[in-house]
């Protein structure tokens, strides 16, 4: 994972997946609010064995067995259960218009199968059945809630009542049944034989009938109430704080999330392929250097970098032809163009030439910075024209450095062609093409452009600092890939830069071929 691509994605985006959250995080503050306040309230009910533990109890109890929880659901949302809730708020003492909303609003939400007016929360033990049921209520005012709660929870002691009951009431009806029958007989055939016998069996079912009448008296069911509602005191929602919070972390992550995909779904520049497309010469490939690298310029002087800043010098006289006002850029900021300059200006000096690098990026100037970090002298300053000109700062290389506040193109030019004619090569580090409109404005003016192109950079937005350049005029002489992955074990002619025989005629479109050995000996 490359972690500073990632922050510099993160940073790009920044402004863009921070306005997206503060936005959804206003919008949902501002909904929250104008919704109705909504109270919440719980009733608890037991669930509880149907043994007593007394023989006597016992049996003289008639309970039925313990029910499962997803039986208790279902019997919470039966028509049943919902006409005596209906009946019971109807029975309250809730203001009319309360009571016809409320009952509108359940009757509503049985034909749609959606229930959030009441819900059950269960702490159930699944081996026995017992344990403790939760009603929780809502309702737009507290009243409504506390009304609601106790009502559900005593029809659901109803329903569980008459569950108890069943079978016993089914008996009553069949023995009250059984006794019309017998005195339907008896009153037909008043003088029949079988009075007697008829009249014993009445007896026996009024009997019957009696005890099973007893019984009913009882019955007792599983669900017993633990706690009635409370008023509940404050709002349960709606929460704009809470709710602006959470939509805030989840646009935040989320919009980064996609601001990530969306770079990954870009076109990169990776290879000398996809460098190549863009029609412009291949000067030179730097390696990404590891962080144990004793620098650029050490590296660049007579280390690792040594071969492929030897190609990249080359290559680039070939190409400029005489020409020595060159400009050093690139598309967008951190892609290395400063060192770059750095490098070629020491490559062109350990080859006997005299160079001068002019740091024309005012907005952030690099080249002291780069030159003292790899030893350079800064004794000797000459003050011309508005710029400052340190001279050998290194052997057969001087620095300019004009004054802080972006000066005119036309001046800075002027100031170059005077200079010139006393130095082999004169390399220009100037802002990002797509940062500062006074690179074109300074490219036009002299020799030839060098865009400097990290690994990994966007090919549109190479592509369209290359359109730029050339709309304004400037003559692009090739690019120089930096920050390349390279195999570190490579070495040889094109091995520091992961080039084979074929890539090396590539390297610069209709230039003179180099061979191998006046390259090596450059």
């Amino acid at each position: 994972m490359d972690v500073k691509h990632l922050f510099s994605v993160f940073r790009r985006s920044a402004l863009m997946v921070l306005g997206v959250s503060l936005l959804g995080a206003g919008l949902t503050y501002l909904v929250a609010s104008l919704r109705p306040a909504e109270y919440e309230t719980a009733t608890s009910v037991a669930a509880l064995s149907s043994g007593t533990g007394n023989n006597v109890v016992s049996s003289t109890l008639v309970t039925a067995p313990p029910l499962p929880q997803s039986v208790v659901q279902n019997a919470l949302r039966s028509p049943k259960v919902l006409d005596l809730t209906v009946a019971g708020v109807k029975r309250s003492a809730l203001a009319a218009t309360v009571k016809t909303q409320l009952v509108t609003e359940l009757r509503a939400e049985s034909a749609s199968g959606r229930y959030n007016l009441v819900r059950l929360f269960a702490n159930i033990d699944p081996q026995q059945q017992t344990g403790l049921y939760e009603l929780r209520s809502h309702a737009r005012s507290a009243q409504a809630a506390q009304v609601l709660a106790d009502a559900s929870a005593s029809a659901l002691l109803v329903w569980d009542q008459d569950r108890a009951a069943q079978n016993i009431t089914r008996a009553q009806q069949t023995l009250r049944q059984q006794l019309r029958n017998v005195d339907a007989r008896l009153a037909a055939n008043p003088d029949s034989l079988e009075q007697r016998s008829l009249l014993t069996t009445r007896a026996d079912t009024q009997e019957k009938l009696g005890q099973v009448s007893a019984l009913l008296t009882a019955v007792g069911g599983t669900l017993s109430l633990v706690s009635q509602a409370q008023l509940p005191a404050v709002p349960v929602s709606p929460q704009p704080a809470r709710d602006a919070a959470l939509v805030f972390a989840a646009l935040l992550f989320f919009s980064a999330l996609g601001a990530l995909v969306l770079d990954a779904t870009r076109k990169r520049i990776t290879t000398v392929a996809e460098l190549a497309v863009l029609g412009r010469p291949l000067l030179g490939i730097l390696p990404l250097l590891p962080r144990t690298s004793s620098g650029l310029l050490p590296e660049a002087r007579s280390g690792r970098l040594y071969e492929s800043v030897g190609f990249l010098r080359v290559n680039l006289a070939s190409v400029a032809a005489g020409k020595t006002r060159i400009v050093v850029t690139s598309a967008q900021p951190g892609d290395g163009k400063s060192t770059v300059t750095a490098a070629l200006a020491q490559s062109v000096a350990q080859s006997g030439q005299r160079v001068l690098v002019v740091d024309a990026d005012l907005y952030r100037p690099t080249q002291l910075k780069v030159w003292q970090s790899a030893g350079g002298q800064f004794s000797a300053a000459v003050t011309r024209s508005g710029a400052t000109l340190y001279t050998d700062v290194v052997r057969f290389v001087d620095l300019l450095v004009p004054d802080k506040t972006p000066s005119d193109p036309a001046h800075l030019t002027a100031l170059v062609d005077d200079m010139a004619r006393h130095y082999s090569l004169v390399l220009i580090d100037t802002p990002p093409i797509l940062v500062a409109a006074s690179t074109l404005e300074l490219s036009v003016r002299l020799d030839g452009v060098v865009l400097v192109v990290a690994a990994g950079s966007e090919t549109e937005v190479v592509r369209r600092a290359m359109d730029n350049a050339q709309v304004a005029g400037s003559r692009i002489l090739g690019a120089v890939l930096n920050k390349a992955a390279v195999n570190s074990t490579e070495y040889g002619y094109y091995g520091a830069y992961g080039l084979n025989a074929t890539d090396a005629n590539l390297a610069v479109p209709g230039s003179r071929a180099e061979s191998p050995k006046a390259v090596s000996k450059s």
